[in-house]
């Protein structure tokens, strides 16, 4: 499972991120280095999560809060990649949880890396040339947080509607066996009225 995350979230540079890679700055001899501190700030803001379980809500937001207002200081390019495996993690996430006997896994090899799969952050650095400087880090970063939010949300939902689902056809069922033995009790009861009947006409 490690290897095959690795192998998912290993940044090969199509040539077209490549190209929006440089529209924010960045150069061949900038990737290495951009590469190590985005895998860092990710790592960071993983450890942030787990150091601060146990804590109220509203300290660990606030801290998660902190730290995304400083990345997006940093220069856009790098952003940019941190962003690329923030989503990336969470599409993987997204893929393991809805994984299931109906929905086989993909191999690795079917499906793109999870990294390069476009989102609101390569449209906005497309057009970085047009946005205000300072601004694109903050620009980028709200508009993957937001989209995440709203998958998350998809997905909560559509849970939730599943297990309604399976609720109902359970009821369902339930109610299909109790009309079935109340048929059959109305049934054995109206033979055990005629056979009664029958009996007090003979006598």
């Amino acid at each position: 499972m490690g290897g095959r995350r690795k192998q998912l979230f290993r940044p090969r540079f199509p040539t077209d991120y490549l190209h929006i890679y440089s529209l924010l700055g960045g150069t061949s001899e900038t990737l290495h280095k951009d590469i190590e501190q985005a895998r860092r700030m990710i790592r960071l803001r993983i450890k942030i999560d787990v150091w601060s379980q146990g804590l109220h809500e509203s300290i660990r937001q606030n801290s998660r809060q902190v730290l995304e207002d400083t990345y997006v200081r940093f220069p856009p390019r790098r952003v940019w990649l941190y962003l690329k495996l923030a989503r990336a993690m969470f599409a993987w996430r997204e893929h393991e949880d809805c994984l299931d006997e109906q929905s086989p896994r993909k191999p690795a090899s079917a499906s793109p890396p999870l990294m390069w799969v476009n989102g609101p952050e390569d449209d906005l650095a497309r057009a970085s040339k047009t946005i205000q400087p300072g601004r694109i880090g903050r620009l980028m970063h709200d508009a993957v947080m937001r989209e995440m939010q709203i998958k998350a949300l998809q997905r909560m939902a559509s849970s939730c509607l599943l297990s309604y689902n399976k609720m109902f056809d359970v009821n369902a069922h339930t109610y299909m066996y109790m009309y079935l033995l109340l048929a059959v009790v109305i049934l054995l009861l109206a033979c055990f009225l005629s056979s009664t009947l029958t009996s007090s006409q003979l006598f």
